[in-house]
């Protein structure tokens, strides 16, 4: 027998695991150590990080209930009221005395007491004015009685009067009428100063006849003497 095919023989025996340990850590090999450790740590760290994270379970959150706030009340804050200074100052100025006593900042402030005509009936000179308002009557049949007369005298004139009204009613002006005397006669003792006026209303009692009728007032003034015929106004109330 061949003595070498013993030992060819026992070559061929299948290594054992210590004989694998063995070549493992005392056989070397061709390879670094420190790299075969960063091998190993890069798999180790593939390995944590490939590895599926199960899903993390949430549980239902419910949302809290918001209460409403209270309405705060609408309150008005009282106003401040600061003290007021009173200053006195000292102003120049020039005021006017009107004919009838007023005083006045103008001097057109006096006519303010004129009053307003609104008829057509009347009859102005030298500034004064007579105007027939109205004129109450009662008419049939061609006879007729006159039972108020209105009338208004503006002094715009030069100077005070003081008044008298003549009335005639006539259907025809004739010299027997002219010179005849007032069928009514208005005085009063009050004197009208310039820019003054004055409105009355006359009962009176003056019966006429015909169908055509006219009035006639007359105004005086008895300051002078003789008296100052002014301005006479007429109307031709039944025509």
């Amino acid at each position: 027998m061949d003595p070498d095919s013993h030992i060819h023989k026992e070559e061929n025996k299948d290594p054992g695991f210590g004989e694998i340990l063995r070549l493992l850590f005392f056989k070397k090999f061709g390879i670094n150590l420190t790299l075969l450790l960063l091998l190993l740590l890069i798999a180790v760290v593939s390995t944590i990080y490939l590895t599926p994270v199960p899903p993390q379970v949430i549980q239902n959150i419910t949302c809290p209930v918001c209460q409403e706030c209270e309405q705060c009340e609408v309150i008005d804050c009282p106003k401040i009221r600061c003290p007021t200074c009173n200053c006195t100052e000292e102003v120049t100025g020039f005021m006017y005395r009107c004919e009838d006593g007023r005083i006045v900042n103008e001097s057109d402030q006096c006519d303010e007491v004129l009053l307003e005509i609104t008829t057509t009936h009347l009859s102005a000179e030298n500034g004064v004015t007579i105007a027939i308002d109205d004129i109450e009557y009662d008419y049939y049949q061609g006879e007729g009685r006159i039972n108020q007369i209105d009338y208004t005298i503006i002094n715009k004139g030069d100077r005070a009067i003081k008044p008298k009204v003549g009335v005639k009613v006539y259907e025809e002006w004739t010299k027997a009428v002219k010179d005849s005397l007032p069928m009514r006669t208005f005085t009063t003792e009050d004197i009208l100063p310039i820019n003054n006026g004055i409105r009355k209303s006359e009962p009176v009692a003056i019966d006429f006849k015909g169908d055509v009728q006219t009035i006639r007032l007359t105004l005086t003034d008895t300051i002078p003497d003789p008296d100052d015929e002014i301005v006479t106004v007429y109307w031709k109330f039944i025509e």
